[in-house]
């Protein structure tokens, strides 16, 4: 998450997005931004106020929640995309180089048990079981999950694709009258693996992959679509 109320923006942290490089491209951009609060007249939220207790990979629909229609109406929310094979594949090489202990140095206070098992598990199961048994059983969080309300309608106004971060995130910004041109965003916080095709080449297993991630699919397809 990143908040910036110069330019009266709200970017949507979906996690394994590009987001690291979004945020240092966003904090260039608004120095007086914030990755940890929103602050909209009288409203502040914090991660306190949010249902899962954090705040840097909140769901656009708590955030709408907790600040109400009209706040969250108001702003210029932005996120980013990634094709679903590659975000489950960079999901997997990420939990397992993550170390173990770290879950229990998550802070907050708010379903802070709950958060720490969810990181516990992910990163165990990870480094214990080989990518193909790992993506059946994994529950993928999907593009979507982060982007809609809770009746599935898409709440997010601009939406670019991590393969083509920099070029997305300058075209979406020139549609809020934000000049990003002196901006260079770099790749960071990456997982070193194959080209996600690799790990889809068995018939068997990409059509059940496939189909368990098909509406996160038709989204990116459709946002390919919108931008050409």
């Amino acid at each position: 998450m990143f908040y910036s109320k110069k330019f009266n923006l709200l970017f949507i942290a979906s996690p394994k997005t590009g987001t690291v490089s979004v945020h240092e491209a966003l904090q260039k951009l608004d120095n007086s931004g914030s990755r940890r609060v929103i602050e909209i007249g009288k409203k502040v939220i914090t991660g306190k106020d949010l249902n899962q207790g954090i705040i840097g990979h909140a769901r656009a629909r708590e955030i709408k929640e907790a600040l109400g229609e009209k706040s969250y109406s108001s702003l210029n929310t932005m996120a980013f995309v990634r094709n679903p094979y590659s975000k489950l594949v960079s999901s997997y090489f990420f939990n397992r180089q993550n170390k173990l202990y770290q879950s229990f140095t998550i802070k907050g206070k708010k379903n802070r048990f709950k958060r720490r098992l969810r990181y516990f598990l992910s990163t165990l199961s990870a480094k214990l079981l080989p990518f193909k048994l790992w993506a059946l059983v994994y529950p993928y969080r999907s593009n979507l999950s982060y982007l809609t309300d809770y009746d599935g309608s898409l709440i997010v106004k601009y939406i670019g694709r991590t393969e083509f971060l920099d070029k997305d995130f300058h075209f979406l910004l020139a549609q809020m009258d934000i000049d990003s041109k002196h901006i260079v965003i770099g790749k960071k916080n990456t997982s070193s693996h194959d080209l996600e095709e690799s790990y889809f080449q068995e018939r068997w297993f990409r059509n059940i992959i496939t189909k368990k991630m098909k509406a996160d699919i038709n989204l990116y397809e459709e946002i390919c679509k919108n931008l050409g």
